[in-house]
């Protein structure tokens, strides 16, 4: 099975001897007949998930708008709400960030887990956008919809959502950043590459630091093949630097063009044409 993280296996094994690799990722694993764990295993934990996940998320991720209407939610002090996100609604993945909550203006919630009977007349407004934000959901039901953009989302990684809005109005959709999942699934065939190197300066960078001292004190032993095996950790030194640009510079673009709103609200704004 070919995806993003079987071909950033297949990528860092190409490139680092897997003397290097299993020195940094397997000496140290405590062994036992009930626990026997593969080199992949361990670097898709440690570096993919642990290093590239986590990274990845602050530069990246899905733009998605979810359908929150029939949630219901918890009054929050005196001027917001809190709506607590199934993982379902995010295809499992964790809310990053909030752009924007949209709700009906005279539509108000009369208590922690109901609305007002208007409510029901104005569930008309899901999924379909088109030309500006206001005026499409304005046009699609019957009531005035406005929004706000002062929302944020709990760092618990809970998927809550606490959205400021003193009237208590109706909330029906969020747009939203999700993170990626732990397979990338987001990420496209064409975009393999660039995120397998991306995992190979992760994994270099960790290998520097993880075996550099122990080199350096005589603690490992290579046999004959120690002056070749330093000089390739050492080749790592700027790893952890090459990443950080490589993350920012290229793998900020790679994303972005990896979701198709995020691409779309792009060419928005360098052709001046119409997003939606």
């Amino acid at each position: 099975m070919n995806n993003a993280i079987t071909y950033a296996l297949r990528y860092i094994k190409r490139d680092i001897p897997v003397r290097i690799l299993n020195e940094a990722f397997l000496k140290d694993l405590p062994y036992s007949r009930g626990n026997v764990r593969n080199l992949e295993s361990i670097i898709h934990e440690l570096i993919i998930n642990g290093i590239v996940g986590p990274d990845a998320d602050t530069v990246g991720g899905r733009e998605v708008k979810l359908d929150v209407s029939k949630l219901s939610p918890t009054l929050y002090e005196n001027d917001g709400v809190i709506l607590k996100i199934p993982l379902e609604m995010t295809g499992g993945c964790a809310i990053t960030s909030v752009r924007w909550a949209a709700f009906v203006y005279n539509d108000t919630v009369t208590s922690g887990y109901g609305y007002s009977t208007g409510y029901m007349n104005n569930m008309m407004v899901t999924n379909s956008l088109g030309g500006t934000v206001a005026s499409v959901l304005n046009a699609s039901t019957p009531d005035p919809i406005t929004g706000t953009s002062d929302c944020h989302v709990s760092p618990s990684g809970d998927n809550l959502v606490f959205v400021k809005c003193r009237n208590r109005q109706k909330i029906y959709w969020l747009l939203v950043t999700t993170g990626y999942d732990e397979m990338f699934n987001q990420i496209s065939p064409k975009s393999y590459q660039d995120f397998g190197e991306l995992c190979l300066l992760a994994t270099k960078a960790y290998i520097y630091t993880k075996l550099i001292v122990d080199l350096d004190e005589g603690k490992i032993s290579a046999g004959s093949e120690l002056g070749s095996f330093k000089n390739i950790i050492d080749g790592y030194s700027d790893a952890n630097k090459s990443y950080n640009e490589y993350l920012r510079e290229h793998m900020e673009v790679v994303f972005m063009l990896n979701d198709p709103r995020s691409k779309e609200e792009h060419y928005f704004m360098v052709s001046g044409g119409k997003r939606w």
